[in-house]
């Protein structure tokens, strides 16, 4: 039988880190190693300790959908991908200690469709096309309406602009709190859609993606331990 540790405070108010043995949980006042197997009790869920660096390396087992959690819950596989329940909600995703699950963020795009992504802003499309409409003022600096992608009626967003980092940013912490043992970013490419529609040249362009998965790794580590994996 599995031993409980508990914990106060919320899931994001902690950093679980992989060690040879168990998941270090650093908090407030807090820097304890849970033994794998055993359970890490919160304020608003519980997780298994597993070893989710050693586990992503030796997947045997894959499944990619988006259908309802309780649905995949319990597929056997041992790397589930999925998408986080992106309206305001405190739903939880089901704890599993034989998997690996991930939700999907887009790294490098933004849509309207299906009314899903918080980096499209709903005000924007009042005629329900999936497109900005000509009267909309103030938009952030990740967005250029020139550069829209016809086959996906989405927008490559500046991904290299600080307010692409908030957008990415506020995703991550939003799956962390859903209990996801980390993410799976889409689109590792969007810098293609670049190419002829900007003054900077297909290397900067990038340059630049490379640096925003380095930045995305590298906010994710630091703020929710090395056992949140980046896929």
């Amino acid at each position: 039988m599995s031993t409980s540790h508990t914990f106060s405070g919320s899931r994001v108010d902690f950093s679980l880190n992989t060690t040879a043995t168990g998941i270090r949980v650093i908090g407030i006042a807090t820097d304890v190693i849970v033994p794998f197997g055993d359970i890490m009790v919160f304020d608003d869920m519980s997780r298994t300790a597993k070893n989710t660096i050693d586990m992503i390396h030796h997947v045997t087992s894959h499944f990619e959908g988006y259908t309802a959690w309780e649905t995949q819950a319990d597929l056997p596989v041992n790397f589930l991908r999925t998408s986080a329940y992106w309206s305001p909600t405190t739903a939880v995703f089901p704890d599993r200690e034989d998997k690996v699950v991930v939700s999907y963020i887009i790294a490098s795009e933004f849509t309207a469709l299906g009314g899903w992504d918080w980096s499209f802003d709903k005000n924007w499309d009042k005629n329900g096309d999936n497109k900005i409409d000509d009267d909309v003022k103030n938009l952030p600096d990740y967005v250029d309406r020139s550069v829209y992608n016809e086959d996906w009626h989405n927008y490559r967003a500046k991904y290299w602009t600080d307010s692409w980092r908030d957008q990415i940013a506020k995703k991550i912490d939003h799956v962390a709190s859903q209990g996801f043992d980390g993410v799976m970013m889409d689109v590792m490419t969007g810098w293609g859609g670049w190419v002829g529609k900007t003054s900077n040249s297909e290397a900067w362009l990038k340059d630049q993606m490379a640096e925003l998965f380095r930045w995305i790794s590298d906010f994710a580590k630091e703020k929710y331990g090395s056992s949140f994996v980046i896929t």
